[in-house]
């Protein structure tokens, strides 16, 4: 009886332990991205649509990033621009705010893919962690109903200062 009550009293503590790390917030990263252009690479060797392998080519895009860590934790604004500089309607899809959660980036956004051979739109999200050099490594995960996910691991590297004709919108309003 004495054993079962121990087994009962670790398995509490331990379910317990767990809520509390569930329900600690997400605290802020020690510094912000630096600002930037960044080449995001896609490696489409090893891309998987509905897990399975399915390689295609390789691509590129860049992407202008601006970062910080307020209270609240850190966030990056970044415009893709290969989508050029305006989008027609709401939501904007070359629009990026990626958020911090312990050292993971992850930013949603719609997009328009071709699939079952017309346009659609869907979501892809791009999460990433940066590496001590700090170039990105992720993955992203485009979702389009009725298509099957595709994700494509990348890397990404800062190539330069964010261009003059390029706006991002302010992090700290984000």
């Amino acid at each position: 009886m004495a054993i079962s009550r121990i087994l009962f009293a670790a398995a509490i503590a331990v379910a317990a332990s767990q809520a509390v790390t569930l329900a600690r917030p997400a605290v802020a990263s020690a510094s912000a991205l630096a600002d930037g252009m960044y080449r995001f690479d896609f490696d489409g060797s090893k891309q998987t649509v509905d897990g399975v392998p399915k390689p295609t080519g390789a691509h590129s895009t860049v992407i202008a990033m601006r970062s910080a860590c307020p209270p609240a934790g850190c966030v990056a604004t970044a415009w893709d621009t290969s989508i050029g500089p305006t989008w027609l309607q709401p939501p904007e899809e070359g629009a990026l705010v990626f958020r911090e959660n312990r050292d993971q980036w992850v930013a949603t956004r719609w997009k328009m893919f071709t699939c079952n051979n017309s346009m659609k739109q869907g979501t892809e999200t791009l999460s990433f962690q940066v590496r001590p050099d700090g170039s990105f490594v992720g993955v992203s995960t485009q979702l389009e109903a009725p298509c099957a996910p595709i994700v494509i691991p990348f890397v990404a590297t800062r190539v330069g200062d964010i261009s003059p004709d390029v706006q991002v919108a302010d992090p700290n309003s984000a």
